[in-house]
């Protein structure tokens, strides 16, 4: 964690948000849409766990209210989401960190289940209407792109360029 500088993690945060925001937000096929993974949330839930004493939950904040103006969402709605699970990742990480690959699934899945609850609980406040399975099964289908991410961040946003000497 320490041949990063501070600022260098908070480029590589920013960065990621924006590709999650992207993936999130671009035009899919009106039959698969719904079944979108949580980019976002496994963005956030992988800074948490893995990079704890560079991620703040003010950038789980920022990172929600970027999705919200993306999404034209509640105002807060997905903010809360975010850093309610990000509380749970940060002050877990080393056990999520050390645990086998299946147990990192389920404790993702379980993480992501509560944040799409505290959006179907904020959506049945306003009394909008949401389809459940719809938000489940994008869980598990985000559950099944855990691996990726985690390959994707350390190969792709986390590479360190080697200098010659």
């Amino acid at each position: 964690m320490s041949e990063f500088s501070v600022t260098a993690i908070r480029i590589r945060i920013f960065l990621s948000v924006v590709v999650a925001l992207l993936l999130t937000t671009m035009p899919l096929p009106e039959l698969v849409s719904p079944y979108r993974p949580l980019f976002v949330p496994l963005v956030i839930l992988f800074w948490s766990i893995f990079f704890p004493l560079r991620f703040t939950l003010f950038m789980a904040l920022l990172a929600g209210l970027a999705l919200e103006a993306s999404q034209t969402l509640v105002f807060g709605q997905t903010a809360l989401g975010l850093i309610v699970i990000s509380v749970f990742a940060l002050s877990n990480h080393r056990r999520i960190q050390l645990a086998a690959l299946p147990q990192q699934l389920l404790t993702v899945a379980a993480l992501l289940f509560v944040y799409q609850f505290l959006q179907i609980w904020i959506e049945s406040l306003l009394d909008r209407p949401t389809e459940y399975s719809v938000r489940f099964i994008a869980v598990i289908f985000s559950m099944i792109f855990w691996p990726g991410v985690i390959v994707f961040m350390h190969k792709v946003i986390l590479r360190k360029k080697h200098q010659a000497k």
